[in-house]
Order: C-alpha cells, then structure tokens, then sequence
C-alpha cells in the first residue's frame, strides 16, 4: 500500500480551510483510506527527517487538487494541479533548498563561539 499527501479543505465557522492529511492507495491507485485527522503535523526522528517531511509535504500541496475532507471516500481518484514533469522539476528545487539549509545550518552549529582547539580562540 502506497500513501502520500492530499490537500484537502473543510468549512470551520464562516471560513474554508486548507490542510493536509495522508491518504493510502491501493494497488490500482484508488483511495483505500485516510488520516481521521484532517490536519496532519511534519515530524521526523531528527532535524533532517523533518525536513524530508516538510518538503513532501509542501511538493504534494502543489502537486494535487485539494477535495473537501468530507467528500473523501474508498475508490475514489484524484485530480492532478501539476502536470508530473512540473512536480519533478518542483521536488528538486525544495530538494535544493532543503540541501542548502542543511548545510548553512550545520556550519552554524560547528561555529557556535565555543574556542576552538587550536588556540585561535
């Protein structure tokens, strides 16, 4: 079983709002079931793993039609918002910034202003 990202909407008050919740597919690609959370939290074991889950979830914000979360059923499909080869070229691009982040933030964690050993202080 597969699962991945959808957007989807609710009404709460007198406004639409836009989330995201996972949603699992069967072999031929139809919806077998979904979060009963209409809002789902990014997590990770570490900081680079919740990174991943940031970026796939904000490539499958873009990559999918948002359906309203009560219209969710068994079987049902879903509509493209970018073509494939636009979600391709989107991933690598928030792969770059992931990428570049990481490494910005890693310099800044090894220069935190502690001395450094060899006496240069």
């Amino acid at each position: 079983m597969s699962w991945r990202y959808q957007p989807v909407c609710f009404v709460e008050g007198d406004e639409i709002i836009f989330s995201l919740c996972e949603v699992f597919f069967d072999e031929n690609e139809t919806l077998k079931n979904w979060t009963k959370n209409r809002h789902i939290a990014p997590m990770g074991g570490s900081i680079e793993e919740l990174s991943g889950d940031l970026s796939r979830m904000l490539v499958d914000a873009f990559r999918w039609q948002p359906v309203m979360y009560t219209k969710l059923e068994v079987g049902m499909t879903f509509e493209r918002a970018i073509s494939p080869d636009q979600a391709e070229a989107l991933a690598q691009m928030v792969e770059g910034w992931t990428h570049n982040l990481e490494t910005a933030t890693s310099v800044e964690r090894q220069d935190d202003g502690a001395p450094s050993d060899d006496g240069g202080g």
